[in-house]
């Protein structure tokens, strides 16, 4: 006959005087705020205050919430009491917090000392695990310090939420306190007396059931019940439980696990990747996104495709297990025949093992990764470049100057109004060609600026075109940016000696230049010109505060002193080059000189602008616009200054 086991509520771990951890390769705790919002709503829906608040209401009532799959244990010390969950720890997490919460409130935090500490101790009943990453140096307050301060120290919630909450670090700090702050807001919201206090947590304690299950593989038990109540698996957790699966399948065939190892493996690979939680919550997703740019940087075909087939995470499990390969292979013991031998006990390989993946060169990629965002060589929508970044810094060591970042910025800019319809395979023969002696600079213009044997980019003409056709129907919009830069530094380019005065400008500030609609966003003349890139143009903040709706012939005066592309364009000056200021004293521009500016107005600008944009035929006719010949004198002088085309 076959029995089958009953679900025990939470209570029946919590109600012992007991201790709980994870396991070596324990999913780190990874929900947040919003999951803490969900498992309150579960109450909310299955009990009224009045029910929380009725002792053994629960119990009376027979009620039950299953709270997902098994939680496995093991068995770490029977003299002190102390268990490990391979999987599980974040359910347990969720009710010692939801219990914090409840004891913040209490007059008496007495009353919750059964469920926060050990029997007659200060000895915290859960323990966290102890994080590493590349954010945690000797000031590091681990979440095991923060939970002290509010169980022993009696400090609120809300103070270590204001002392060590990071938006913009997902750590473990992160997370746990995400979930505080919900739990605390909900036992808040309920009004709960001391005694009531109390009552509704052991309530709760009843309420959630689970399967208590001995640990038979802690590997295999991360990997069955790891996608646990909705929430996205730990990318980083999984990838380290990967490795160690692969590693014992190989190596440990029919033994037990080596739990040193374990621990190494598992702290060594989270290290290695923690420079992803500095950009996103480890959810496999972000994580796969992330070291696909890595990947590509090592494995990219010359023609820009893939060269690893398979899941990305799998990939990067493979690549970690071959290091550890490697090191098996010149340092692990072998029998008479000349075969490796490891036991689940043997500690000999750990410092190779240590040794080899601390010098594994993906943590230095990920770490300038981070780099590329925070120094704004690149942002969220020029991603694509970071694999060759990669490469080139990973065979040249050399770290980018500020006129190399600028070219990087401005390719990646004006690729938003250049297409390159072969992007990928550019971006392949650009990185094959890479080697130590590689100038950034230079492969960027070959492959991403001249017309080359890939593509015909016709970049000049390609980028002038997109800039005035292209329609913005938002203010907003995050493109205007790039149009006010691109503005802003063509028009210093157009000037005499403004050879190294552009790399000061950066893309990524707004610094005191906004972007521009000369005739006006709000302008009663309803043209479409009002909303295209022919009416864009950067121009100070102090200038566009004081004429940003008027109309044109209010502009003009305003304007026409200013060295930039506004101003020239109503009054050259000698400080433009040759090109550019030639054509501006041509007959044909004699309509934006002071003489003609009494009749001058919105539909004047409207008029000169249409040539190419609306209309009949308009792509033939575009070159013939005055902005368009302005702009390629313009970029003649950019193209020159800047790329060195």
């Amino acid at each position: 006959m076959f029995d089958t086991t009953p679900r025990k509520p939470m209570m029946y771990f919590w109600k012992h005087d007991l201790s709980i951890t994870g396991t070596a390769n324990q999913r780190d705790n990874d929900h947040d705020g919003e999951q803490a919002e969900i498992h309150c709503e579960e109450i909310d829906n299955n009990l009224s205050r009045d029910n929380l608040i009725s002792p053994n209401y629960v119990i009376d009532n027979s009620m039950g919430i299953n709270f997902g799959g098994e939680i496995t244990m093991i068995l770490v010390d029977k003299v002190i009491g102390l268990w490990a969950t391979s999987d599980g720890l974040s359910r347990n997490t969720k009710i010692f917090l939801l219990g914090l919460a409840f004891r913040n409130f209490a007059t008496d935090k007495s009353i919750f000392d059964k469920y926060v500490f050990r029997d007659g101790s200060k000895v915290i009943r859960l323990i966290f695990i102890k994080e590493v990453g590349d954010f945690v140096d000797s000031g590091y307050k681990h979440t095991n310090k923060i939970v002290a301060d509010i169980a022993t120290r009696g400090l609120r919630i809300q103070d270590v939420i204001d002392e060590y909450y990071d938006p913009n670090l997902y750590n473990q700090n992160y997370f746990v306190l995400e979930q505080l702050e919900r739990y605390r807001d909900w036992v808040k919201n309920h009004k709960f007396s001391d005694e009531e206090l109390l009552i509704a947590y052991e309530n709760i304690l009843n309420l959630y059931q689970v399967s208590w299950a001995p640990s038979e593989n802690s590997i295999d038990d991360f990997s069955i019940n790891s996608g646990e109540r909705g929430v996205p698996t730990n990318g980083i957790s999984s990838i380290a439980n990967k490795v160690l699966a692969k590693f014992k399948l190989k190596y440990l065939r029919r033994q037990s696990e080596n739990t040193k190892l374990n621990l190494i493996i598992n702290e060594k690979i989270k290290h290695i990747l923690s420079p992803i939680r500095r950009r996103c919550k480890p959810i496999q997703s972000d994580v796969a996104t992330i070291l696909k740019w890595v990947i590509d940087s090592y494995y990219m075909t010359k023609n820009g495709g893939d060269q690893k087939s398979g899941k990305i995470l799998d990939v990067v499990a493979d690549e970690i297990m071959s290091v550890l390969d490697d090191e098996m292979i010149d340092y692990a013991e072998r029998d008479e025949d000349n075969n490796i031998i490891y036991s689940s006990d043997d500690e000999k390989m750990l410092p190779h093992f240590d040794s080899a993946l601390s010098n594994w060169g993906w943590y230095k990629n990920l770490k300038r990764i981070n780099k590329y965002f925070d120094d704004g060589i690149i942002n969220e929508d020029g991603k694509r470049w970071i694999p060759l970044l990669l490469k080139y810094q990973r065979v040249t060591k050399n770290d980018f100057t500020m006129r190399e970042i600028r070219i990087i910025q401005n390719v990646h800019i004006c690729g938003k109004f250049v297409s390159h319809k072969s992007f990928q395979k550019l971006l392949g023969r650009a990185a094959y060609e890479i080697d130590i002696n590689t100038d950034i600079s230079e492969i960027l213009k070959k492959w991403f600026v001249k017309d080359n044997v890939i593509e015909v980019i016709n970049f000049k003409h390609q980028l002038i075109s997109s800039l005035l056709t292209k329609r913005v129907k938002s203010r907003t919009d995050s493109i205007g940016k790039k149009y006010n830069y691109l503005d802003n530094v063509m028009g210093i380019c157009s000037n005499k000696n403004t050879h190294k005065k552009w790399v000061s400008i950066d893309p990524e500030s707004s610094g005191y230049d906004e972007w521009e609609h000369f005739l006006a966003y709000k302008n009663p003349i309803r043209s479409s010109i009002r909303t295209t890139g022919v009416n864009f143009f950067s121009l100070d903040r102090t200038t566009n505060c004081i004429c940003s709706d008027d109309p044109v012939e209010l502009k003009i005066p305003i304007v026409r002193k200013l060295d930039n592309t506004l101003g020239q364009l109503f009054e050259p000056n000698d400080k433009l080059e040759n090109n550019v200021k030639e054509l501006l004293t041509q007959p044909e521009y004699n309509i934006f000189r002071n003489e003609f500016v009494d009749t001058f107005d919105d539909k004047e600008w409207v008029k000169v602008c249409s040539v190419g944009i609306i209309g009949d035929s308009v792509s033939a006719e575009l070159p013939t616009n005055l902005i368009y010949k302005y702009k390629d004198a313009q970029a003649d002088q950019y193209l020159k200054k800047v790329f060195g085309v």
